[in-house]
């Protein structure tokens, strides 16, 4: 667990891989996955960004992001943080959040040098081989966020509202949010790599908050509406009466019948 200036308790957990062991949690085990609600929207293989928030606290997945270092059959290694903690003034989590959004918007496979230079290879595969405690990787993850600009934040206010992460207002917007979940608002702050519309996560509107969404693609902010329902035509109205009064008559028949048999028996 790591301090963060201000603030109390901010839980900072790192995953990633050696050049030999697989996928796991830096020095001890990781919290509980929550980031895996959102598993039908979004590949953890590639970059992707997730905030909530409920009135418990925030929590944040920053996750996918490429890295210098390589497995033994050449395949890029990937590493994620998670953060967790109360609400509070969390400005060097919101760097990390825009940073990877812009990261993602420039490039799509979002890599972050200043994590490279705090987790070498020497270093995790250290950790893994327990020749290394590894008890400083909170204090590596905050340590590579000084090296990023600091972010100035949009003064503009939205709902919910969708946008493509490589849209510059749209980024902007979404450190905005993330700054106002981390600091106490209720709501998420989604980037999603898996759907090519907002359409396709419209449902999120039926959970507490607001919602700020990001989708591949650089199309500007738009207001998240529910799905329209269709409106019953005419004609699905003159089919669902038509429909009932069939199984009325045959209701009426069936028991006609069973009347019948009850008497000539």
């Amino acid at each position: 667990m790591v301090n963060d200036t201000g603030t109390t308790d901010l839980q900072i957990h790192v995953q990633t891989r050696g050049t030999v062991e697989d996928y796991t949690f830096l020095a001890g085990p990781g919290p509980s996955p929550w980031w895996r609600a959102h598993a039908k929207r979004t590949r953890f293989e590639e970059p992707v960004v997730l905030v909530e928030s409920d009135p418990d606290g925030w929590r944040c997945y920053v996750g996918g992001l490429a890295t210098d270092r390589a497995d033994r059959v050449g395949t890029t290694i990937r590493v994620s943080v998670v953060f967790e903690g109360a609400h509070g003034a969390h400005e060097q989590v919101v760097r990390l959040v825009a940073a990877a959004i812009t990261a993602i918007g420039s490039a799509g496979a979002a890599r972050l040098p200043v994590l490279d230079e705090q987790f070498t290879a020497d270093y995790v595969d250290g950790v893994l081989q327990s020749t290394v405690t590894g008890d400083d990787a909170g204090a590596r993850v905050l340590a590579a966020i000084e090296e990023l600009p600091a972010q100035t934040l949009s003064t503009a206010r939205h709902g919910s509202w969708a946008g493509g992460v490589a849209h510059p207002n749209a980024a902007a917007a979404f450190a905005e949010r993330t700054s106002a979940l981390l600091s106490g608002k209720v709501g998420v702050a989604l980037y999603l790599n898996e759907i090519a519309s907002a359409d396709e996560a419209s449902d999120l509107l039926d959970r507490p908050g607001e919602v700020a969404l990001l989708v591949p693609g650089d199309e500007g902010i738009t207001p998240l509406r529910p799905k329209a329902r269709a409106p019953m035509t005419a004609r699905s109205e003159t089919s669902r009466w038509w429909l009932m009064a069939v199984v009325t008559t045959a209701a009426i028949l069936l028991a006609a019948v069973i009347r019948w048999i009850f008497w000539s028996s």
